[in-house]
């Protein structure tokens, strides 16, 4: 009944303006025609005073009616505005058919300005009046709706692609239903670093709020954490719950929808235990970890002491397939949750484990996957940790899809070059074979470390190496190298590659070929060779830059020198020599490599010395030296820059001023060359050494800058001298 009134007065307001509106319309219609005569009216047509005072008269009248109007018009501006506000309301509460039959008169621009007169029908209904739509010579009117009117799910559409926290200051204008519906769109969320209101967002984000997130996020597919250098636990907790709320939400759907179909059922069923909740059907495909250089400024570092309490039931993920590169120092997310992720094909780790809960947690992620393709982890030579994270997977089938184990890392360089041994790589092996990965990997490769040097420990460790690729790699993948050279200062024994090349393991040729493909610097060894074949040819060193020679004996000097020449002209991209103690070793080889070689150039030459190797030449070794430099520089290859690589510690520091002049002497014989640029000191040795050699050098400096106009003595980085040619 009062729905009927308000409407009945509704009706009633709007006939009731309709006709003032229309009685309003013909008295300003009576009034244009009243002036339009005077419109076009010309002074002539003026004859007498009475017509002038009857104009002026009509002239009063029309401006005080002109000023009436405006202020009219102007109140009627001023209420068309609550008007359009209470009509836009009502209409957007409405039915969409109510909406359609309501009908709004305007002005049209192509009219004669006036608005039409309503009709009505006999049952008081309004109908829609005719207008001019079209004239001639003037382009049909495209008018479209002044308001565009979109569904909810438009609505919803819009809103997914606002992050989470962005709704806080929208809630109050939109409500809570689309921010809750616009999550249920999310198939990707990023954890981003970058931005310093995200950042802060994500940092102070409770674990709880983080929890209901994962709640909505019904679709999500793809989770990325992009993390800051140097902070491998930054939002631990909030991506956990995220997570783990994620897959509550489906678990809530599955349970529910498990009572309401035993509520509908038409039979009691005997009783019986409750059986465990069933597993959900969570979307999470993708858990991605990435390190961003931010140079934000660092917040909080509580993570482990803000992780959420474990889960009351299982976190059921049976879509995860693929979790890449996990910081090793935020691998204890997963310790003691819970997690069920039986799926996963790719699991990757970044870093070094170090703390027990990180071996938890790693653990529990690798012994949680039956269906691994690849897996990543480095141990930075700490062999010991292949047997603390394999184990988590019980003996049997459970790498036996296993397809990549991708860098396998011997050595740790920091660490003085602590590598595995041969029964590290044994027990690596065993433990892999165990586990069923039987000839099924196609992709391994293993880092030996820098330099492979002609030792029995080295030999060992490569014929294990050999073993373990035999044993776990796919036939078809043994024609891969699987030992490259992966830095840029590798180098390897002539002695082991030709070791290799006499052994009766195709597999172990192949790993010492592949290794010294890629290497830069190539150790010569002063051991005569177990067969007259001489290991060098123009492939096996291709990428090699750097030939470095022993000390030498006199023994066999000839052989020696006969022999290095022979390798170097097989090197085609050498282009540094490095020397140890020998000065008649390295004269001797540069003379032999120019009669050889002639069209040869050295981009550098090193000698290296020992402190105590210095000094206790004597005056005269070291005037004959300097003496037949000089000598042989034009039958030795053109040298652009020299190197006096100093280590070691003096014996006795009453020897320093000989040990300063020894040196100041061969940086001046180095430089007399004309194709040498400039020649250097490198001070490598103990540090009190090498501090008062610097201190030395530098006040030497200065005087002899002043004193040359050839060259110019400068002090660069890591304490080292250069004497460079000027012009």
């Amino acid at each position: 009944m009062k729905r009927r009134l308000v409407i009945a007065q509704l009706r009633h307001g709007a006939q009731s303006l309709d006709g003032s509106l229309n009685q309003l319309s013909g008295m300003l219609a009576e009034v244009f025609w009243t002036s339009f005569p005077f419109q076009q009216r010309q002074p002539s047509q003026t004859t007498s005073e009475a017509s002038l005072r009857a104009a002026r008269d009509v002239g009063e009248q029309m401006t005080w009616m002109a000023s009436h109007v405006a202020a009219m018009t102007t109140q009627l501006s001023l209420l068309k505005i609550p008007l359009d506000r209470a009509a836009a309301a009502a209409l957007a509460t409405s039915t969409p058919a109510a909406a359609y039959d309501t009908y709004h008169y305007h002005q049209h621009q192509h009219g004669s300005g006036v608005f039409p007169t309503p009709t009505y029908t006999e049952g008081g209904q309004p109908s829609r009046p005719y207008r001019i739509v079209y004239r001639s010579g003037n382009p049909e009117p495209k008018d479209g709706p002044a308001v565009h009117r979109l569904s909810r799910d438009n609505h919803v559409c819009i809103f997914s692609h606002f992050h989470p926290w962005e709704f806080s200051r929208m809630r109050s204008a939109i409500g809570p239903a689309f921010e809750i519906d616009a999550a249920k769109q999310y198939t990707q969320l990023t954890l981003d670093c970058t931005d310093q209101s995200a950042r802060r967002m994500w940092e102070n984000l409770s674990c709880d709020a983080a929890f209901q997130w994962g709640q909505r996020a019904r679709n999500i597919k793809e989770l990325t954490v992009r993390y800051p250098q140097w902070e491998t636990e930054w939002s631990v907790p909030a991506w956990v719950s995220l997570v783990e709320g994620h897959a509550h939400g489906h678990s809530g759907d599955q349970q529910r929808q498990a009572s309401d179909e035993a509520s509908s059922a038409i039979t009691t069923p005997p009783p019986s235990p409750l059986p465990s909740p069933p597993p959900t059907h969570a979307t999470l495909q993708t858990i991605r970890f990435e390190e961003v250089d931010c140079r934000l400024p660092g917040g909080r570092n509580d993570w482990y002491q803000r992780r959420p309490p474990p889960p009351s039931s299982p976190v059921h993920l049976p879509a995860l397939t693929t979790v890449t590169n996990i910081p090793a120092h935020s691998a204890w997310a997963r310790a003691g949750r819970g997690w069920v992720t039986p799926n996963v094909t790719t699991l990757t780790f970044d870093g070094r484990f170090v703390d027990e809960v990180e071996y938890d947690g790693a653990r529990e992620w690798i012994g949680g996957c039956s269906r691994l393709e690849k897996l990543e982890y480095d141990t930075k030579g700490n062999q010991g940790d292949n047997e603390r994270l394999l184990t988590a997977m019980p003996e049997g089938q459970g790498l036996a899809g296993l397809r990549s184990l991708g860098r396998v890392r011997t050595v740790e360089e920091f660490l003085g070059q602590v590598r595995w041994d041969a029964a590290g790589v044994d027990q690596f092996r065993q433990l892999l074979v165990r586990r069923g990965c039987v000839r099924s990997l196609q992709e391994m490769t293993l880092d030996m470390g820098r330099d492979l040097d002609d030792t029995s420990e080295t030999r060992r460790l490569i014929e294990s190496a050999a073993a373990l690729s035999d044993a776990v790699m796919h036939p078809d993948a043994l024609t891969k190298s699987l030992m490259p050279c992966v830095s840029d200062y590798c180098g390897i024994s002539l002695q082991v590659l030709a070791w290799s090349r006499q052994h009766r393991s195709k597999t172990v040729k192949k790993l010492v070929a592949g290794f010294a493909k890629g290497v830069r610097r190539v150790i010569f060894d002063e051991r005569r060779q177990a067969s007259g074949a001489n290991p060098a040819t123009p492939t096996s060193f291709p990428q090699a830059t750097t030939l470095i020679l022993p000390q030498g004996r006199r023994s066999h000097f000839c052989e020696q020198v006969r022999r290095a020449v022979k390798v170097a002209v097989k090197m085609p991209r050498l282009e540094r020599i490095e020397c140890r103690e020998h000065w008649a070793w390295a004269i001797a080889f540069l003379e032999a490599l120019h009669t050889a070689a002639p069209e040869k150039k050295l981009a550098s030459f090193r000698l290296r010395r020992t402190a105590d190797s210095l000094v206790d030449m004597r005056p005269e070794e070291v005037a004959m030296w300097s003496k037949q430099w000089i000598d042989y520089l034009s039958k030795m290859p053109a040298i652009e820059s020299t190197e006096i690589f100093v280590e070691g510690a003096l014996s006795r520091a009453s020897l320093f001023e000989c040990l300063y002049s020894r040196l100041t002497t061969m940086l001046v014989t180095l430089s007399k060359a004309e194709d040498t640029k400039h020649s250097c000191v490198m001070l490598c040795c103990e540090e009190r050494l090498r501090e008062k050699l610097h201190e030395r050098f530098v006040g030497a400096m200065a005087l002899f800058n002043l004193a040359s106009t050839t060259h110019r003595l400068e002090d660069s980085l890591w304490s080292t001298f250069t004497l460079m040619r000027v012009g």
